[in-house]
């Protein structure tokens, strides 16, 4: 079997997961946030240091765990499973997003195009670690792996 990376969907879902991580915190820090200046809102104390690592748990890893992706995977029709083709747990889904910040933050996503276009099944770090792929469920021999 031949694995595609469908980089270009999954460049374009993590754009669109990321958009919802960054307006999810805008709308937080704007209902939730004290005024400190005129049209200007902050957020302090243990609220301003817990709530992004429990947003971004919560829509990564909860989400991916239960739904197989996030909405920006399920959007373009990109779904996370196990190598063997089995559902995803949240274990798997929490061990491949703790390297994000390996794969996209650090290293303004270098290790993952590294990863993807030197593993047979095109997989980046975090997918590696965690023994998934990314398939394309519009593509009918990715398809295929799971039925």
């Amino acid at each position: 079997m031949t694995y595609k990376s469908n980089l270009p969907k999954r460049i374009l879902a993590n754009i669109l997961d990321y958009s919802i991580i960054i307006l999810s915190t805008i709308v937080y820090i704007m209902y939730l946030g004290e005024e400190s200046t005129p049209g200007h809102y902050v957020v302090d104390g243990f609220l301003a240091v817990i709530i992004l690592p429990v947003i971004w748990f919560f829509y990564f890893v909860v989400v991916e765990g239960i739904w197989q992706g996030t909405l920006g995977f399920q959007a373009l029709n990109l779904k996370v499973v196990k190598e063997n083709g089995q559902r995803i747990a949240g274990k798997e889904a929490f061990v491949r997003r703790m390297f994000d910040l390996i794969d996209f933050w650090l290293f303004f996503g270098v290790p993952a195009l590294i990863t993807m276009n030197v593993t047979a099944k095109n997989q980046r770090l975090g997918d590696v670690c965690a023994g998934t792929i990314v398939i394309d469920l519009s593509d009918e021999a990715q398809y295929a792996l799971i039925h």
